[in-house]
């Protein structure tokens, strides 16, 4: 039976890159950079700089449609988190206030949704430059904030010889429960870029 409640709004995340999708980040702390950006600043907001080498995520072409990524295991950085920009090959600018950390190789970071209220996964699509050439899964499952017990994958795919997968606007979507963690996990041994977009409706 389909599951769809109408007024409650669909909405969009993407995520881009041109490495693997998931990694963990360096030992390194977090940096102000705020105050490069004062109409950031103006709107009492901040970007920090955070380090990952070889991350190979993309901040996106436009200002208006934004790339994101999900960071779980830090203490004060934790959840869906906007790229600002790009610097180099190991930073990414991010929008978030700040707060001294010092980040471990123990904190994720990866594509991933999580919201404080229950909601359903509506669907995914991915596309790559050129199909992928190794036999490597792409992942989607399901961190439960209940335990491990309750965790659960929706889709494991291997992407040899695949170039674009979706499954856009679900007619049985996944109900994920408040606090638990969507996330997806790829290689990408062959360096494909990679857009991902991820879909959420939240049940209000």
């Amino acid at each position: 039976m389909s599951l769809y409640l109408k007024g409650s709004q669909i909405e969009m995340y993407r995520f881009e890159g041109a490495a693997a999708m998931n990694g963990t980040l360096d030992s390194a702390a977090v940096v102000d950079v705020s105050s490069s950006f004062p109409d950031i600043q103006r709107q009492r907001s901040g970007v920090v700089d955070i380090t990952d080498t070889g991350h190979g995520y993309v901040a996106g072409d436009r200002a208006d449609i934004p790339n994101h990524i999900f960071i779980q295991g830090s203490t004060n950085y934790d959840g869906l988190r906007r790229i600002h920009s790009v610097p180099d090959a190991n930073s990414l600018y991010l929008r978030a206030l700040y707060t001294a950390e010092n980040m471990t190789t123990s904190v994720i970071i990866r594509p991933a949704l999580q919201f404080d209220e229950d909601w359903l996964f509506r669907g995914f699509k991915l596309h790559l430059s050129a199909a992928s050439a190794t036999s490597e899964n792409l992942v989607i499952s399901v961190d439960a904030d209940a335990g491990s017990s309750f965790d659960f994958n929706i889709i494991t795919e291997d992407m040899n010889t695949i170039q674009d997968i979706g499954q856009m606007f679900m007619e049985d979507p996944w109900f994920i429960s408040r606090d638990d963690i969507l996330y997806v996990t790829w290689a990408n041994s062959d360096s494909r870029t990679w857009g991902l977009e991820l879909l959420a409706q939240r049940l209000r």
